[in-house]
């Protein structure tokens, strides 16, 4: 995508001078500059920082209407054509639609200017046209927050999902090639979940599964993550721990938060979990590796009878 848009911008620029030397004028300069500041907008949009690439667009393309607003033919001429690559950009960077307002308020400037013709009060105009432009460009920082938010954890329970513990998990390794230290995987499911989900429904087993989660995070030190990864399956990740007996001392709250009764449509039911623990030593590890040894290391615990927790042995 990023190919396609600097395609355009070049494309763009080579119109531009066509534009420029065809009115006897040269802003070729001034138009690579847009170009570059374009890129920059664009680049901050898919380096995540959504906000500040749309506000700026917005405010640019504002300030770019004084130009509109003027009578200089030349300068209407070139800036109309500079909207054009941002207009085509905006439609290939959606759901991020800074781009897309942008073009549209100054189409809006542009038609206004023309019905009301010398009468348009320009400065009063641009007041209104930002303001307009900051109330749409925090609506959609809104619901971009909204569908990451959505993107990154489990819609039923709330918790992160798996691609955001295996993020945090990262960040938890690249720490500790700075600050050395020990860092733990919980991997656990419960042991009676498919009974209870067959036996009372899909919707008992719901209830159950957002309860399982809130008691989990009340298990939680500052800093550390629970997560869904989905059906009955759970883990937490614990950074900063002194060695395994912080992991154990964590495994074994939360065997006791969830050997209190649940009441699930008016039925009490009890649930037991099987938990598996790997440590992460090594600012080598993978995440997915600390994952999947806490994983073997749960099997192992069911293999042992259930209810209880295994640390993983690679022996």
């Amino acid at each position: 995508m990023l190919a396609i848009i600097l395609l355009v911008m070049v494309a763009g620029i080579v119109v531009l001078a066509g534009f420029n030397f065809a009115e006897g004028q040269n802003y070729l300069v001034s138009n690579i500059a847009f170009f570059l500041l374009a890129m920059s907008l664009f680049a901050l949009n898919r380096a995540g920082y959504v906000t500040a690439a749309g506000t700026l667009t917005v405010a640019f393309i504002t300030a770019g209407s004084l130009f509109l607003l003027s009578e200089d033919t030349t300068m209407n001429t070139t800036f109309v054509a500079m909207c054009i690559p941002i207009l085509l950009a905006s439609f290939l960077i959606v759901p991020w639609g800074g781009f897309v307002i942008a073009v549209l308020l100054v189409a809006g400037n542009i038609v206004a200017r023309e019905v009301a013709q010398d009468d348009y009060p320009a400065l009063l105009a641009l007041v209104v046209v930002a303001l307009i432009a900051y109330l749409l460009s925090s609506s959609l920082s809104r619901a971009y927050d909204e569908s990451r938010h959505r993107a990154l954890h489990d819609a039923l329970t709330g918790l992160p999902n798996r691609a955001l513990f295996i993020n945090r998990l990262q960040q938890s390794i690249d720490r500790k090639s700075r600050e050395p230290g020990t860092s733990a995987v919980l991997y656990m499911d419960l042991d009676q979940f498919k009974v209870i989900n067959d036996s009372l429904g899909h919707e008992a087993g719901d209830e159950l599964l957002i309860e399982v989660a809130r008691r989990l995070k009340s298990c939680l030190r500052p800093g550390d993550t629970a997560a869904r990864l989905g059906g009955d399956e759970f883990t937490i990740l614990l950074t900063e721990i002194s060695g395994p007996a912080d992991a154990i001392k964590v495994a074994e709250r939360v065997a006791s938060a969830l050997r209190s009764p649940f009441t699930l449509q008016e039925n009490q039911v009890f649930v037991t979990t099987s938990v598996g623990i790997s440590l992460g030593t090594s600012d080598q590890t993978k995440p997915n590796d600390l994952l999947r040894d806490a994983d073997v290391a749960m099997y192992e615990a069911k293999k042992e009878g259930k209810a209880r927790y295994k640390m993983f042995d690679s022996a």
